[in-house]
């Protein structure tokens, strides 16, 4: 191993760094020219035993290739190291003509590759260590971002799922309905169905979940048919033959444009109306709580917050700032004061029936809890003879017999 003399030119002036240690593999992360090559060698400037090795770059030099006083800058380039800036690679002439291309290295570098005889940077359990860390971190990053690109891709993918076919209506069960039609304030066209039962006084307004359309619900009608109340069903815009394209602010504004259409009817007591929602639609129910009058809420399998199912999918990610939708239902459920029923399958594999209880003991007085064994899709037991009873005491118990 050979010491050499290290020259660094700055404002055209010698920094003398002497005594600058070179190892093979320290030498070999610099770049040399065929011509500096030579001058070296005719300097008597000699590499380790192995030969001259195929190198990348170079910043050493000795005071015996050129005159320092007669440099004159006529390229400049960046020196890297590992992609980081060290320096700058100037085109230099000496007093004799020759050009030679010269590194002119920070300070910081030369810090960094000359500690000192004893203590050398090119370490291999340093290196090492620096090498998987840095490539860890790197990696780390990467999954991070790709994780998140991931949540914010699959987002509107997983909360909504529309059908626009239209397949079958409650004329297919032999049930009257009105085929209705409203515009929001955002001019979307909204497709619903609103179907009266005979001298009833209460109505529902159902706010359907977040796929499919209204031709899956006419069990739904069967069962609020029977029940003997009117029942006020819609489809969320670019769902069935409503227009526009899906988005939570989008969902609110159809709720709350349905309410109005539903008090605007003759035959609608505006003041013993029940909104009910189902799993997505118990967001979208909670808020419509909140911007307009209703006698009682009862959320189905209800979505607690959209965040809180990433968190339990994504813990390591910041899905508060990653999800553009969140349909925050336990935010909401704080404010409503009016009766509520909440009814949530044992079973439920896709929200927690934890979840259900945060949802539930987060909510004021009057609110009841009805669970039943089951699964999130499950709606044997949302037509059942059990829920239809259940229904039937929660009216009762709030006057809205």
């Amino acid at each position: 191993m050979e010491e050499l003399d290290f020259y660094t030119i700055q404002d055209d002036k010698p920094i003398d760094y002497s005594k600058v240690l070179f190892d093979e593999k320290t030498i070999a992360a610099f770049k040399l020219t065929d011509t500096i090559s030579n001058r070296l060698s005719d300097a008597g400037i000699i590499f380790p035993s192995k030969g001259r090795p195929e190198l990348s770059s170079i910043i050493a030099l000795a005071p015996s290739l050129l005159n320092i006083e007669a440099v004159k800058k006529m390229k400049e380039k960046i020196l890297t190291l590992e992609n980081q800036p060290i320096g700058k690679v100037l085109r230099v002439e000496d007093a004799g003509g020759g050009r030679y291309n010269v590194a002119v290295v920070f300070m910081t570098a030369v810090e960094l590759f000359s500690r000192n005889k004893d203590r050398r940077v090119t370490d291999k359990g340093w290196h090492k260590v620096a090498f998987y860390f840095r490539n860890g971190a790197i990696l780390l990053l990467a999954v991070f971002i790709a994780l998140s690109l991931h949540v914010i891709y699959l987002q509107r993918k997983q909360l909504y799922l529309p059908n626009p076919l239209i397949y079958a209506t409650p004329e297919s069960i032999n049930i009257f309905y009105e085929d209705v039609n409203f515009k929001t304030p955002d001019n979307q066209n909204i497709n619903g169905w609103f179907i009266p039962a005979k001298n009833a006084d209460v109505t529902f307004l159902f706010c359907p979940g977040h796929s499919g359309n209204l031709s899956a619900q006419l069990a739904r009608v069967r069962f609020f048919h029977d029940l003997g109340v009117n029942l006020m069903m819609f489809d969320y815009r670019g769902y069935g033959n409503s227009s526009g394209w899906p988005s939570e602010d989008g969902f609110y504004k159809d709720a709350q444009t349905a309410y109005d259409y539903l008090i605007s009817r003759n035959d609608v007591n505006a003041d013993k109306i029940v909104v009910i929602g189902e799993s997505l639609g118990g967001a979208v129910a909670s808020e419509l709580c909140l911007r307009r009058k209703a006698k009682a809420l009862v959320l189905e399998s209800s979505i607690v917050s959209a965040v809180l199912k990433a968190k339990h999918l994504y813990p390591l990610l910041p899905v508060d700032f990653l999800l553009l939708e969140k349909f925050d239902a336990l935010s909401k459920i704080r404010a409503i004061r009016i009766p509520k029923l909440f009814v949530h399958g044992l079973d439920d594999e896709e929200i927690a029936f934890s979840d259900a209880m945060l949802l539930y003991r987060t909510a004021l007085s009057p609110k009841e809890f009805l669970p039943f064994r089951g699964s999130h899709n499950d709606d044997i037991f949302k037509i059942s003879h059990a829920y239809k009873k259940a229904l039937q005491k929660f009216l009762l118990d709030n006057n809205l017999s």
